[in-house]
């Protein structure tokens, strides 16, 4: 459907799709593909992706019921071998004539090799994070195929803690958890390798959506929003950053931001060089003309919702490229205040100006598999903590970021997320791919959760400095080591990231701990879990 928006300034005409994020041609690989273990003694012919070899071998009746009895070491047989999936796919000329072809793989879990037609297109090592490939040498006009190459998680962690020049603690989970070891040096869900309440099953595969995108001008990659009150606290404003994607020429073009159900639309000229990421900053004004309802957590109003669109038009060319994004407008404040005749410094969140009295749980993975955590049981877990009168949900950060429909859920319900970084319960390695890794992580999950108005905070790291300050891994008698790690992994490389990719809700290195107090202590307090200060008990 053609819409027509007339400004005093500016007519703008776009083409409206029903989509959250879509440009002109893109081809999904979601569906069946064959996969096979190392030495082709298993074959599973439908393997369901997105999904886990796990899955693909209940459903195939070669592993039964993995929570029955003893069965996750019965089982564990899957995770110390090596995994490749396959499938074939027809391309057709029109598709490859595209200036860019690329492959988006948004999660891949977790260390793979990644072929078309025989030849490596690329590699990933980390479950966090999406990668996209160029791929346009290597496609033919009719059939193709695919192969993705799993190396085992369990034997590539252990690689990497004996290439590591000094031990990183712990090295192991305790005996009575039958894990495996050194899952902190992979980024994939700590509690994969076991914990204290859930079984070892270090899945491999292809578990979110895969595709091929072609284009011949840009894609946009990413938005972010942040919302605040201008001077004076009139009139809203809402700052829009456009990630673009070029093709391999360069470009010209128009990006325009819409504010739906009001006549608010901004369009920028850009000039786009081939082969880059562009960034473009954009400010809306919602004058009071134009009353905006503020979003509140469960029990202290309602959660209304905005929608903004971004599209980019270029000159050369009809294609369009659209991100489609949920936004609420409050204000979140993490008080840390003295307290008077007390010792010590208060600590809560205020919304919209108003005390928080916080009422939640913690959130980890709902099932051992992450095609299992679908849409319906998300519903029904998010809504049963709406009819307990729960508020906040904290994610914890031995499990996954979740699927965006559960941060979609939680704005629609009013559960604020307390998000932590997927860091739990460990020392780190802090060598430079590991940490450029990191980066990369959490620049994207920064970037693809921020515009969220459920999400009222990021949290570093679960209990990392409790484990350091208080010697819960022998840290103590090479302390200064493992607290240098500590300040360069949290404090040096994330809370940049985290800064400039969002920087409109509060940053906490770690959980428990002191706040302010923890930070004038250097970042490691002698006790994080005070209870006269931070988030302690």
């Amino acid at each position: 459907m053609w819409l027509t928006f007339l400004f005093s300034t500016v007519t703008v005409i776009f083409v409206a799709f029903h989509c959250k994020f879509c440009h002109a041609n893109f081809f999904s690989l979601n569906g069946r593909w064959t996969i096979k273990n190392e030495n082709r003694s298993i074959t599973v012919q439908d393997a369901s992706v997105p999904g886990s070899v796990h899955s693909a071998l209940i459903t195939a009746g070669i592993l039964g019921d993995p929570y029955y009895r003893f069965n996750d070491v019965v089982y564990r047989w899957v995770a110390y071998d090596n995994w490749t999936y396959y499938r074939e796919f027809n391309m057709s000329y029109e598709f490859l004539q595209k200036r860019s072809v690329n492959l988006v793989c948004d999660g891949l879990d977790t260390v793979a090799i990644i072929r078309i037609n025989g030849q490596v297109v690329g590699s990933s090592s980390n479950m966090f994070r999406k990668y996209i490939f160029n791929i346009k040498s290597f496609l033919m006009t009719g059939s193709n195929k695919i192969e993705i190459a799993f190396e085992s998680a369990v034997k590539y962690a252990s690689a990497k803690s004996s290439q590591h020049a000094y031990s990183v603690p712990p090295d192991c989970p305790p005996p009575m958890q039958h894990g495996e070891c050194h899952v902190n040096f992979i980024r994939k869900a700590q509690s994969s390798f076991s914990w204290d309440w859930g079984p070892a099953y270090a899945t491999q595969g292809i578990w979110k959506s895969i595709g091929l995108e072609a284009y011949d001008s840009a894609v946009i990659r990413d938005v972010t929003i942040r919302t605040h009150k201008g001077k004076g606290g009139t009139a809203w404003y809402v700052d829009v950053t456009t990630f673009l994607q070029t093709s391999q020429s360069s470009q010209n073009g128009t990006v325009i931001v819409q504010f739906f159900g009001y006549p608010i639309v901004v369009e920028n000229r850009v000039y786009l060089h081939p082969s880059t990421e562009h960034r473009l900053k954009t400010t809306l004004k919602i004058s009071n003309a134009y009353p905006i309802k503020r979003w509140w957590p469960n029990g202290m109003g309602e959660q209304v919702l905005y929608t903004v669109r971004v599209s980019y038009v270029p000159d050369s060319s009809s294609e369009r490229s659209f991100k489609t994004l949920r936004l609420g407008f409050r204000t979140v404040e993490l008080v840390q205040e003295p307290i008077p005749d007390q010792e010590g410094l208060s600590f809560y969140f205020k919304i919209n100006g108003e005390p928080v009295f916080m009422k939640g749980s913690n959130w980890i993975p709902a099932d051992s598999f992450q095609e299992r955590v679908t849409q319906p049981v998300v519903e029904n877990l998010l809504q049963s903590a709406v009819s307990a009168n729960m508020n906040v949900i904290r994610v914890w950060g031995g499990g996954v970021y979740e699927h965006d429909f559960f941060y979609e859920l939680a704005d629609k319900l009013g559960i604020m997320i307390w998000q932590d970084l997927m860091f739990t319960c460990a020392m780190y390695p802090t060598d430079r791919e590991f940490l450029t890794n990191v980066q990369k992580e959490v620049t994207y999950q920064v970037r693809r959760l921020q515009h969220h108005a459920a999400v009222i905070v990021w949290s570093g790291n679960n209990e990392n400095e409790a484990a350091l300050a208080q010697n819960w891994y022998s840290t103590k008698s090479n302390y200064s080591l493992y607290r240098n790690d500590y300040v360069l992994l949290y404090v040096n490389i994330t809370i940049p990231v985290v800064a400039e990719e969002d920087g409109s809700r509060p940053f906490i290195v770690s959980s428990p701990s002191n706040g302010k107090e923890s930070e004038k202590e250097g970042w490691v307090a002698k006790n994080p879990a005070d209870p006269k200060y931070g988030d302690g008990m």
